[in-house]
């Protein structure tokens, strides 16, 4: 006969300890379900990221303040905050750089350029100049009408080591080319690893400089966090001026 702990009778289902009464036999695996809230509770996204970010241990989950921040990862949850809502942040400095494509925004510190954000509305947003800023405008006029195949702005990579591992492959891809997921988690060594090369690229802050959109699916042009029509043009593009810049 098996040892059991015995409690108080109740439902007589196997579950946590403590927490319902029931009979049970030692050594039961107990399958903890993740809780459930009402209807229309609202969980802090922002803060969640945060935390995963940081290492801050999670409270609970039911609102906001369950989440304790400590002093130094205030500035950065800002951040996060702000560029989820796309209100962005006076913590950094942005800029516009107009195209012939539109004009993107960006930002950067004093490595590079952080991140690029595509075409949009950012008529309230506050933006700052810089030298570096020209730089980028002039290239990505060059890229777009076929005049330069790479890009030399200096860039500032900030992310999880696998994703910036990631990003700096892509550099590897040449103009024009196409390699699918797989393929390039395989040139990375890391065969099984398709899907998080895939949440490495979704995450990519600098489309068009790192090259993200020559990454495609095995049946199709995969996902592109700008927008499918922004990687069909891409890709069109650069097929166009593929010869110009292939080695001879």
């Amino acid at each position: 006969m098996p040892q059991v702990k015995k409690v108080e009778e109740g439902s007589g289902k196997p579950e946590i300890p403590g927490r319902v009464k029931a009979i049970y036999p030692i050594g039961t695996k107990l399958r903890i379900r993740p809780p459930k809230f009402p209807k229309g509770t609202r969980i802090d996204e922002n803060r969640i990221e945060t935390c995963e970010r940081f290492g801050v241990r999670k409270i609970g989950l039911r609102d906001s303040r369950s989440f304790q921040l400590p002093a130094d990862a205030q500035e950065a949850h800002e951040l996060i905050v702000a560029r989820r809502e796309r209100s962005y942040s006076t913590l950094v400095p942005w800029g516009k750089v107009p195209t012939v494509f539109g004009d993107f925004l960006a930002e950067w510190d004093s490595k590079g350029i952080r991140s690029l954000v595509f075409p949009g509305d950012f008529s309230e947003m506050p933006t700052e100049e810089a030298s570096i800023l020209e730089i980028l405008r002039r290239e990505l006029n060059e890229y777009f009408l076929g005049q330069r195949a790479d890009f030399t702005v200096p860039l500032s990579l900030s992310g999880p080591p696998f994703f910036v591992q990631v990003w700096k492959e892509l550099l590897k891809i040449p103009y024009g080319e196409r390699v699918t997921y797989g393929e390039l988690a395989s040139s990375m060594g890391r065969p099984g690893a398709a899907r998080a090369v895939g949440q490495a690229l979704a995450r990519n802050p600098l489309p068009i400089l790192i090259p993200c959109h020559r990454v495609v699916g095995k049946h199709g042009l995969g996902g592109f966090g700008p927008g499918l029509h922004w990687k069909k043009r891409l890709l069109e593009l650069e097929q166009t001026y593929r010869e110009k810049f292939s080695p001879r």
